[in-house]
């Protein structure tokens, strides 16, 4: 069987979002920091309040359940909602990607939704003071049911899902972290990082309940479930942090995830769902932070989303200068650029790897990427080419595309060769989530 894939995309329904978290801090935050949110050039928030993109077009697909999220992905990509306009590239028979130079086709489409933890202890300045509670646990199970009710309802599907599952363990006691951890990779879990395994485990959707009816610290009632960790600085995740006590929080998270082969995906672009101060987002998603800890743990398989798009270019009209310079010089000019650390670890460490889900939503990335490749020497370019993966970040994405076949077809149609297109959405992913 050959799979294609995307590594990056998402299920959250709207109830599992951090909004009144969000939007508290948001609007706790200094003028420079609203200016700078406002400012960026492809920042979430920017093309809700312009206008840009469509936000009903992604609240019509968070309002819905995860089963129904999924339904609604695969109708897209069968051409349900282009009018006749695109190119599918999903049917009855699998994947195919053709056009420009392009002839590719795969039984089976493996989407890895990430699983976010939004759990967040933060004071509301509502009537209802206390913000709402997000069980990773309880948002996990519910994920998991939803794809085994998409498996029941669509039974010759060929699409696969293992999803990743969020975690930040500075948020909770070691403990906690490492039952998690447990439950979900260790033996118990029948995890197993081998590409033969999961069509046998896809079988068995909506089967995988063993006897249990509920989610715990030390069942999990679904086999082979997930595919890896997610983790997601903007919300408070600091790969090394300063404090001794929470280093060794996270240390928990890599040693088990090294000792496993658990793949890691890190949120690396300025963008997103954020939660603490722009200097400390920028600090803990910047790939300088996790140098220290690949120097410690060199076998790590950890993908950089968004290959560190940096959209932020500083606060021109803030009149606190000094502030502006200080976060300035965590993305341009002084430092080295995220892109450029992301690439110096791919030259250092052996898994290290990054994806392009919701950068594709402009057609130059590509054209970028090609320019990187050529630029390379060629004993560099060959190792970029085999890691760096196709995602979407759907429907997150949809605040800059109409769906997700427009953002596969932007992809089809790229500039990319047809082996580049076939390590980017195949074999590289096959690397990193199996070790193969």
């Amino acid at each position: 069987m050959t799979f294609a894939f995307d590594v990056h995309m998402h299920l959250i329904p709207l109830q599992h979002a951090c909004l009144s978290s969000y939007v508290e801090l948001a609007k706790g935050r200094s003028g420079q920091e609203v200016y700078a949110l406002a400012s960026a050039k492809d920042y979430i928030v920017k093309g809700v309040l312009s206008g840009e993109g469509d936000v009903f077009n992604l609240l019509n697909a968070m309002e819905r359940m995860p089963a129904d999220e999924i339904a609604l992905y695969e109708d897209d990509l069968r051409g349900d909602y282009s009018e006749g306009k695109l190119i599918p590239v999903l049917d009855d028979k699998g994947v195919h990607i053709n056009g420009n130079g392009k002839n590719l086709a795969y039984d089976y489409l493996v989407l890895c939704p990430q699983i976010m933890d939004f759990n967040a202890d933060i004071p509301l300045s509502a009537h209802y003071k206390k913000a709402p509670k997000h069980d990773i646990f309880k948002q996990a199970m519910l994920i998991l049911d939803e794809i085994g009710e998409y498996k029941k309802s669509h039974p010759e599907s060929r699409i696969i899902l293992r999803p990743f599952i969020g975690i930040n363990p500075l948020n909770y006691e070691p403990e906690f972290t490492r039952n998690l951890l447990e439950t979900c990779f260790g033996k118990k879990s029948g995890w197993n990082p081998n590409k033969e395994k999961i069509l046998d485990d896809w079988k068995q959707v909506g089967k995988w309940r063993m006897g249990l009816d509920h989610f715990d610290q030390t069942h999990l009632p679904y086999k082979n479930a997930f595919a890896g960790v997610k983790v997601y600085p903007p919300m408070g995740f600091d790969p090394y942090p300063d404090d001794e006590k929470q280093r060794e929080k996270t240390e928990i998270l890599f040693s088990i995830c090294e000792e496993y082969g658990v793949p890691i995906v890190s949120h690396c672009d300025d963008q997103g769902f954020r939660t603490v101060s722009l200097e400390d987002s920028f600090t803990y998603t910047s790939p300088e932070r996790w140098e220290k800890v690949l120097e410690k743990h060199p076998n790590l398989y950890i993908d950089f989303a968004h290959f560190g798009q940096q959209y932020y270019k500083g606060i021109e009209l803030a009149k606190d200068k000094s502030f502006s310079q200080k976060i300035l010089d965590r993305v341009t000019g002084s430092v080295a650029t995220w892109r450029e650390r992301i690439l110096n670890l791919m030259t250092t460490y052996p898994h290290v790897y990054s994806d392009f889900s919701f950068g594709g939503v402009k057609a130059d990335i590509w054209k970028a990427v090609l320019q990187l490749l050529d630029d390379s020497p060629e004993e560099s370019r060959v190792r970029f080419m085999h890691r760096f993966m196709f995602g979407t970040d759907w429907p997150l994405c949809l605040t800059k595309i109409d769906g997700a076949l427009e953002y596969w077809r932007g992809f089809a149609d790229s500039g990319l060769s047809n082996d580049f297109c076939n390590l980017m959405i195949s074999e590289n992913p096959t690397a990193f989530l199996f070790h193969a």
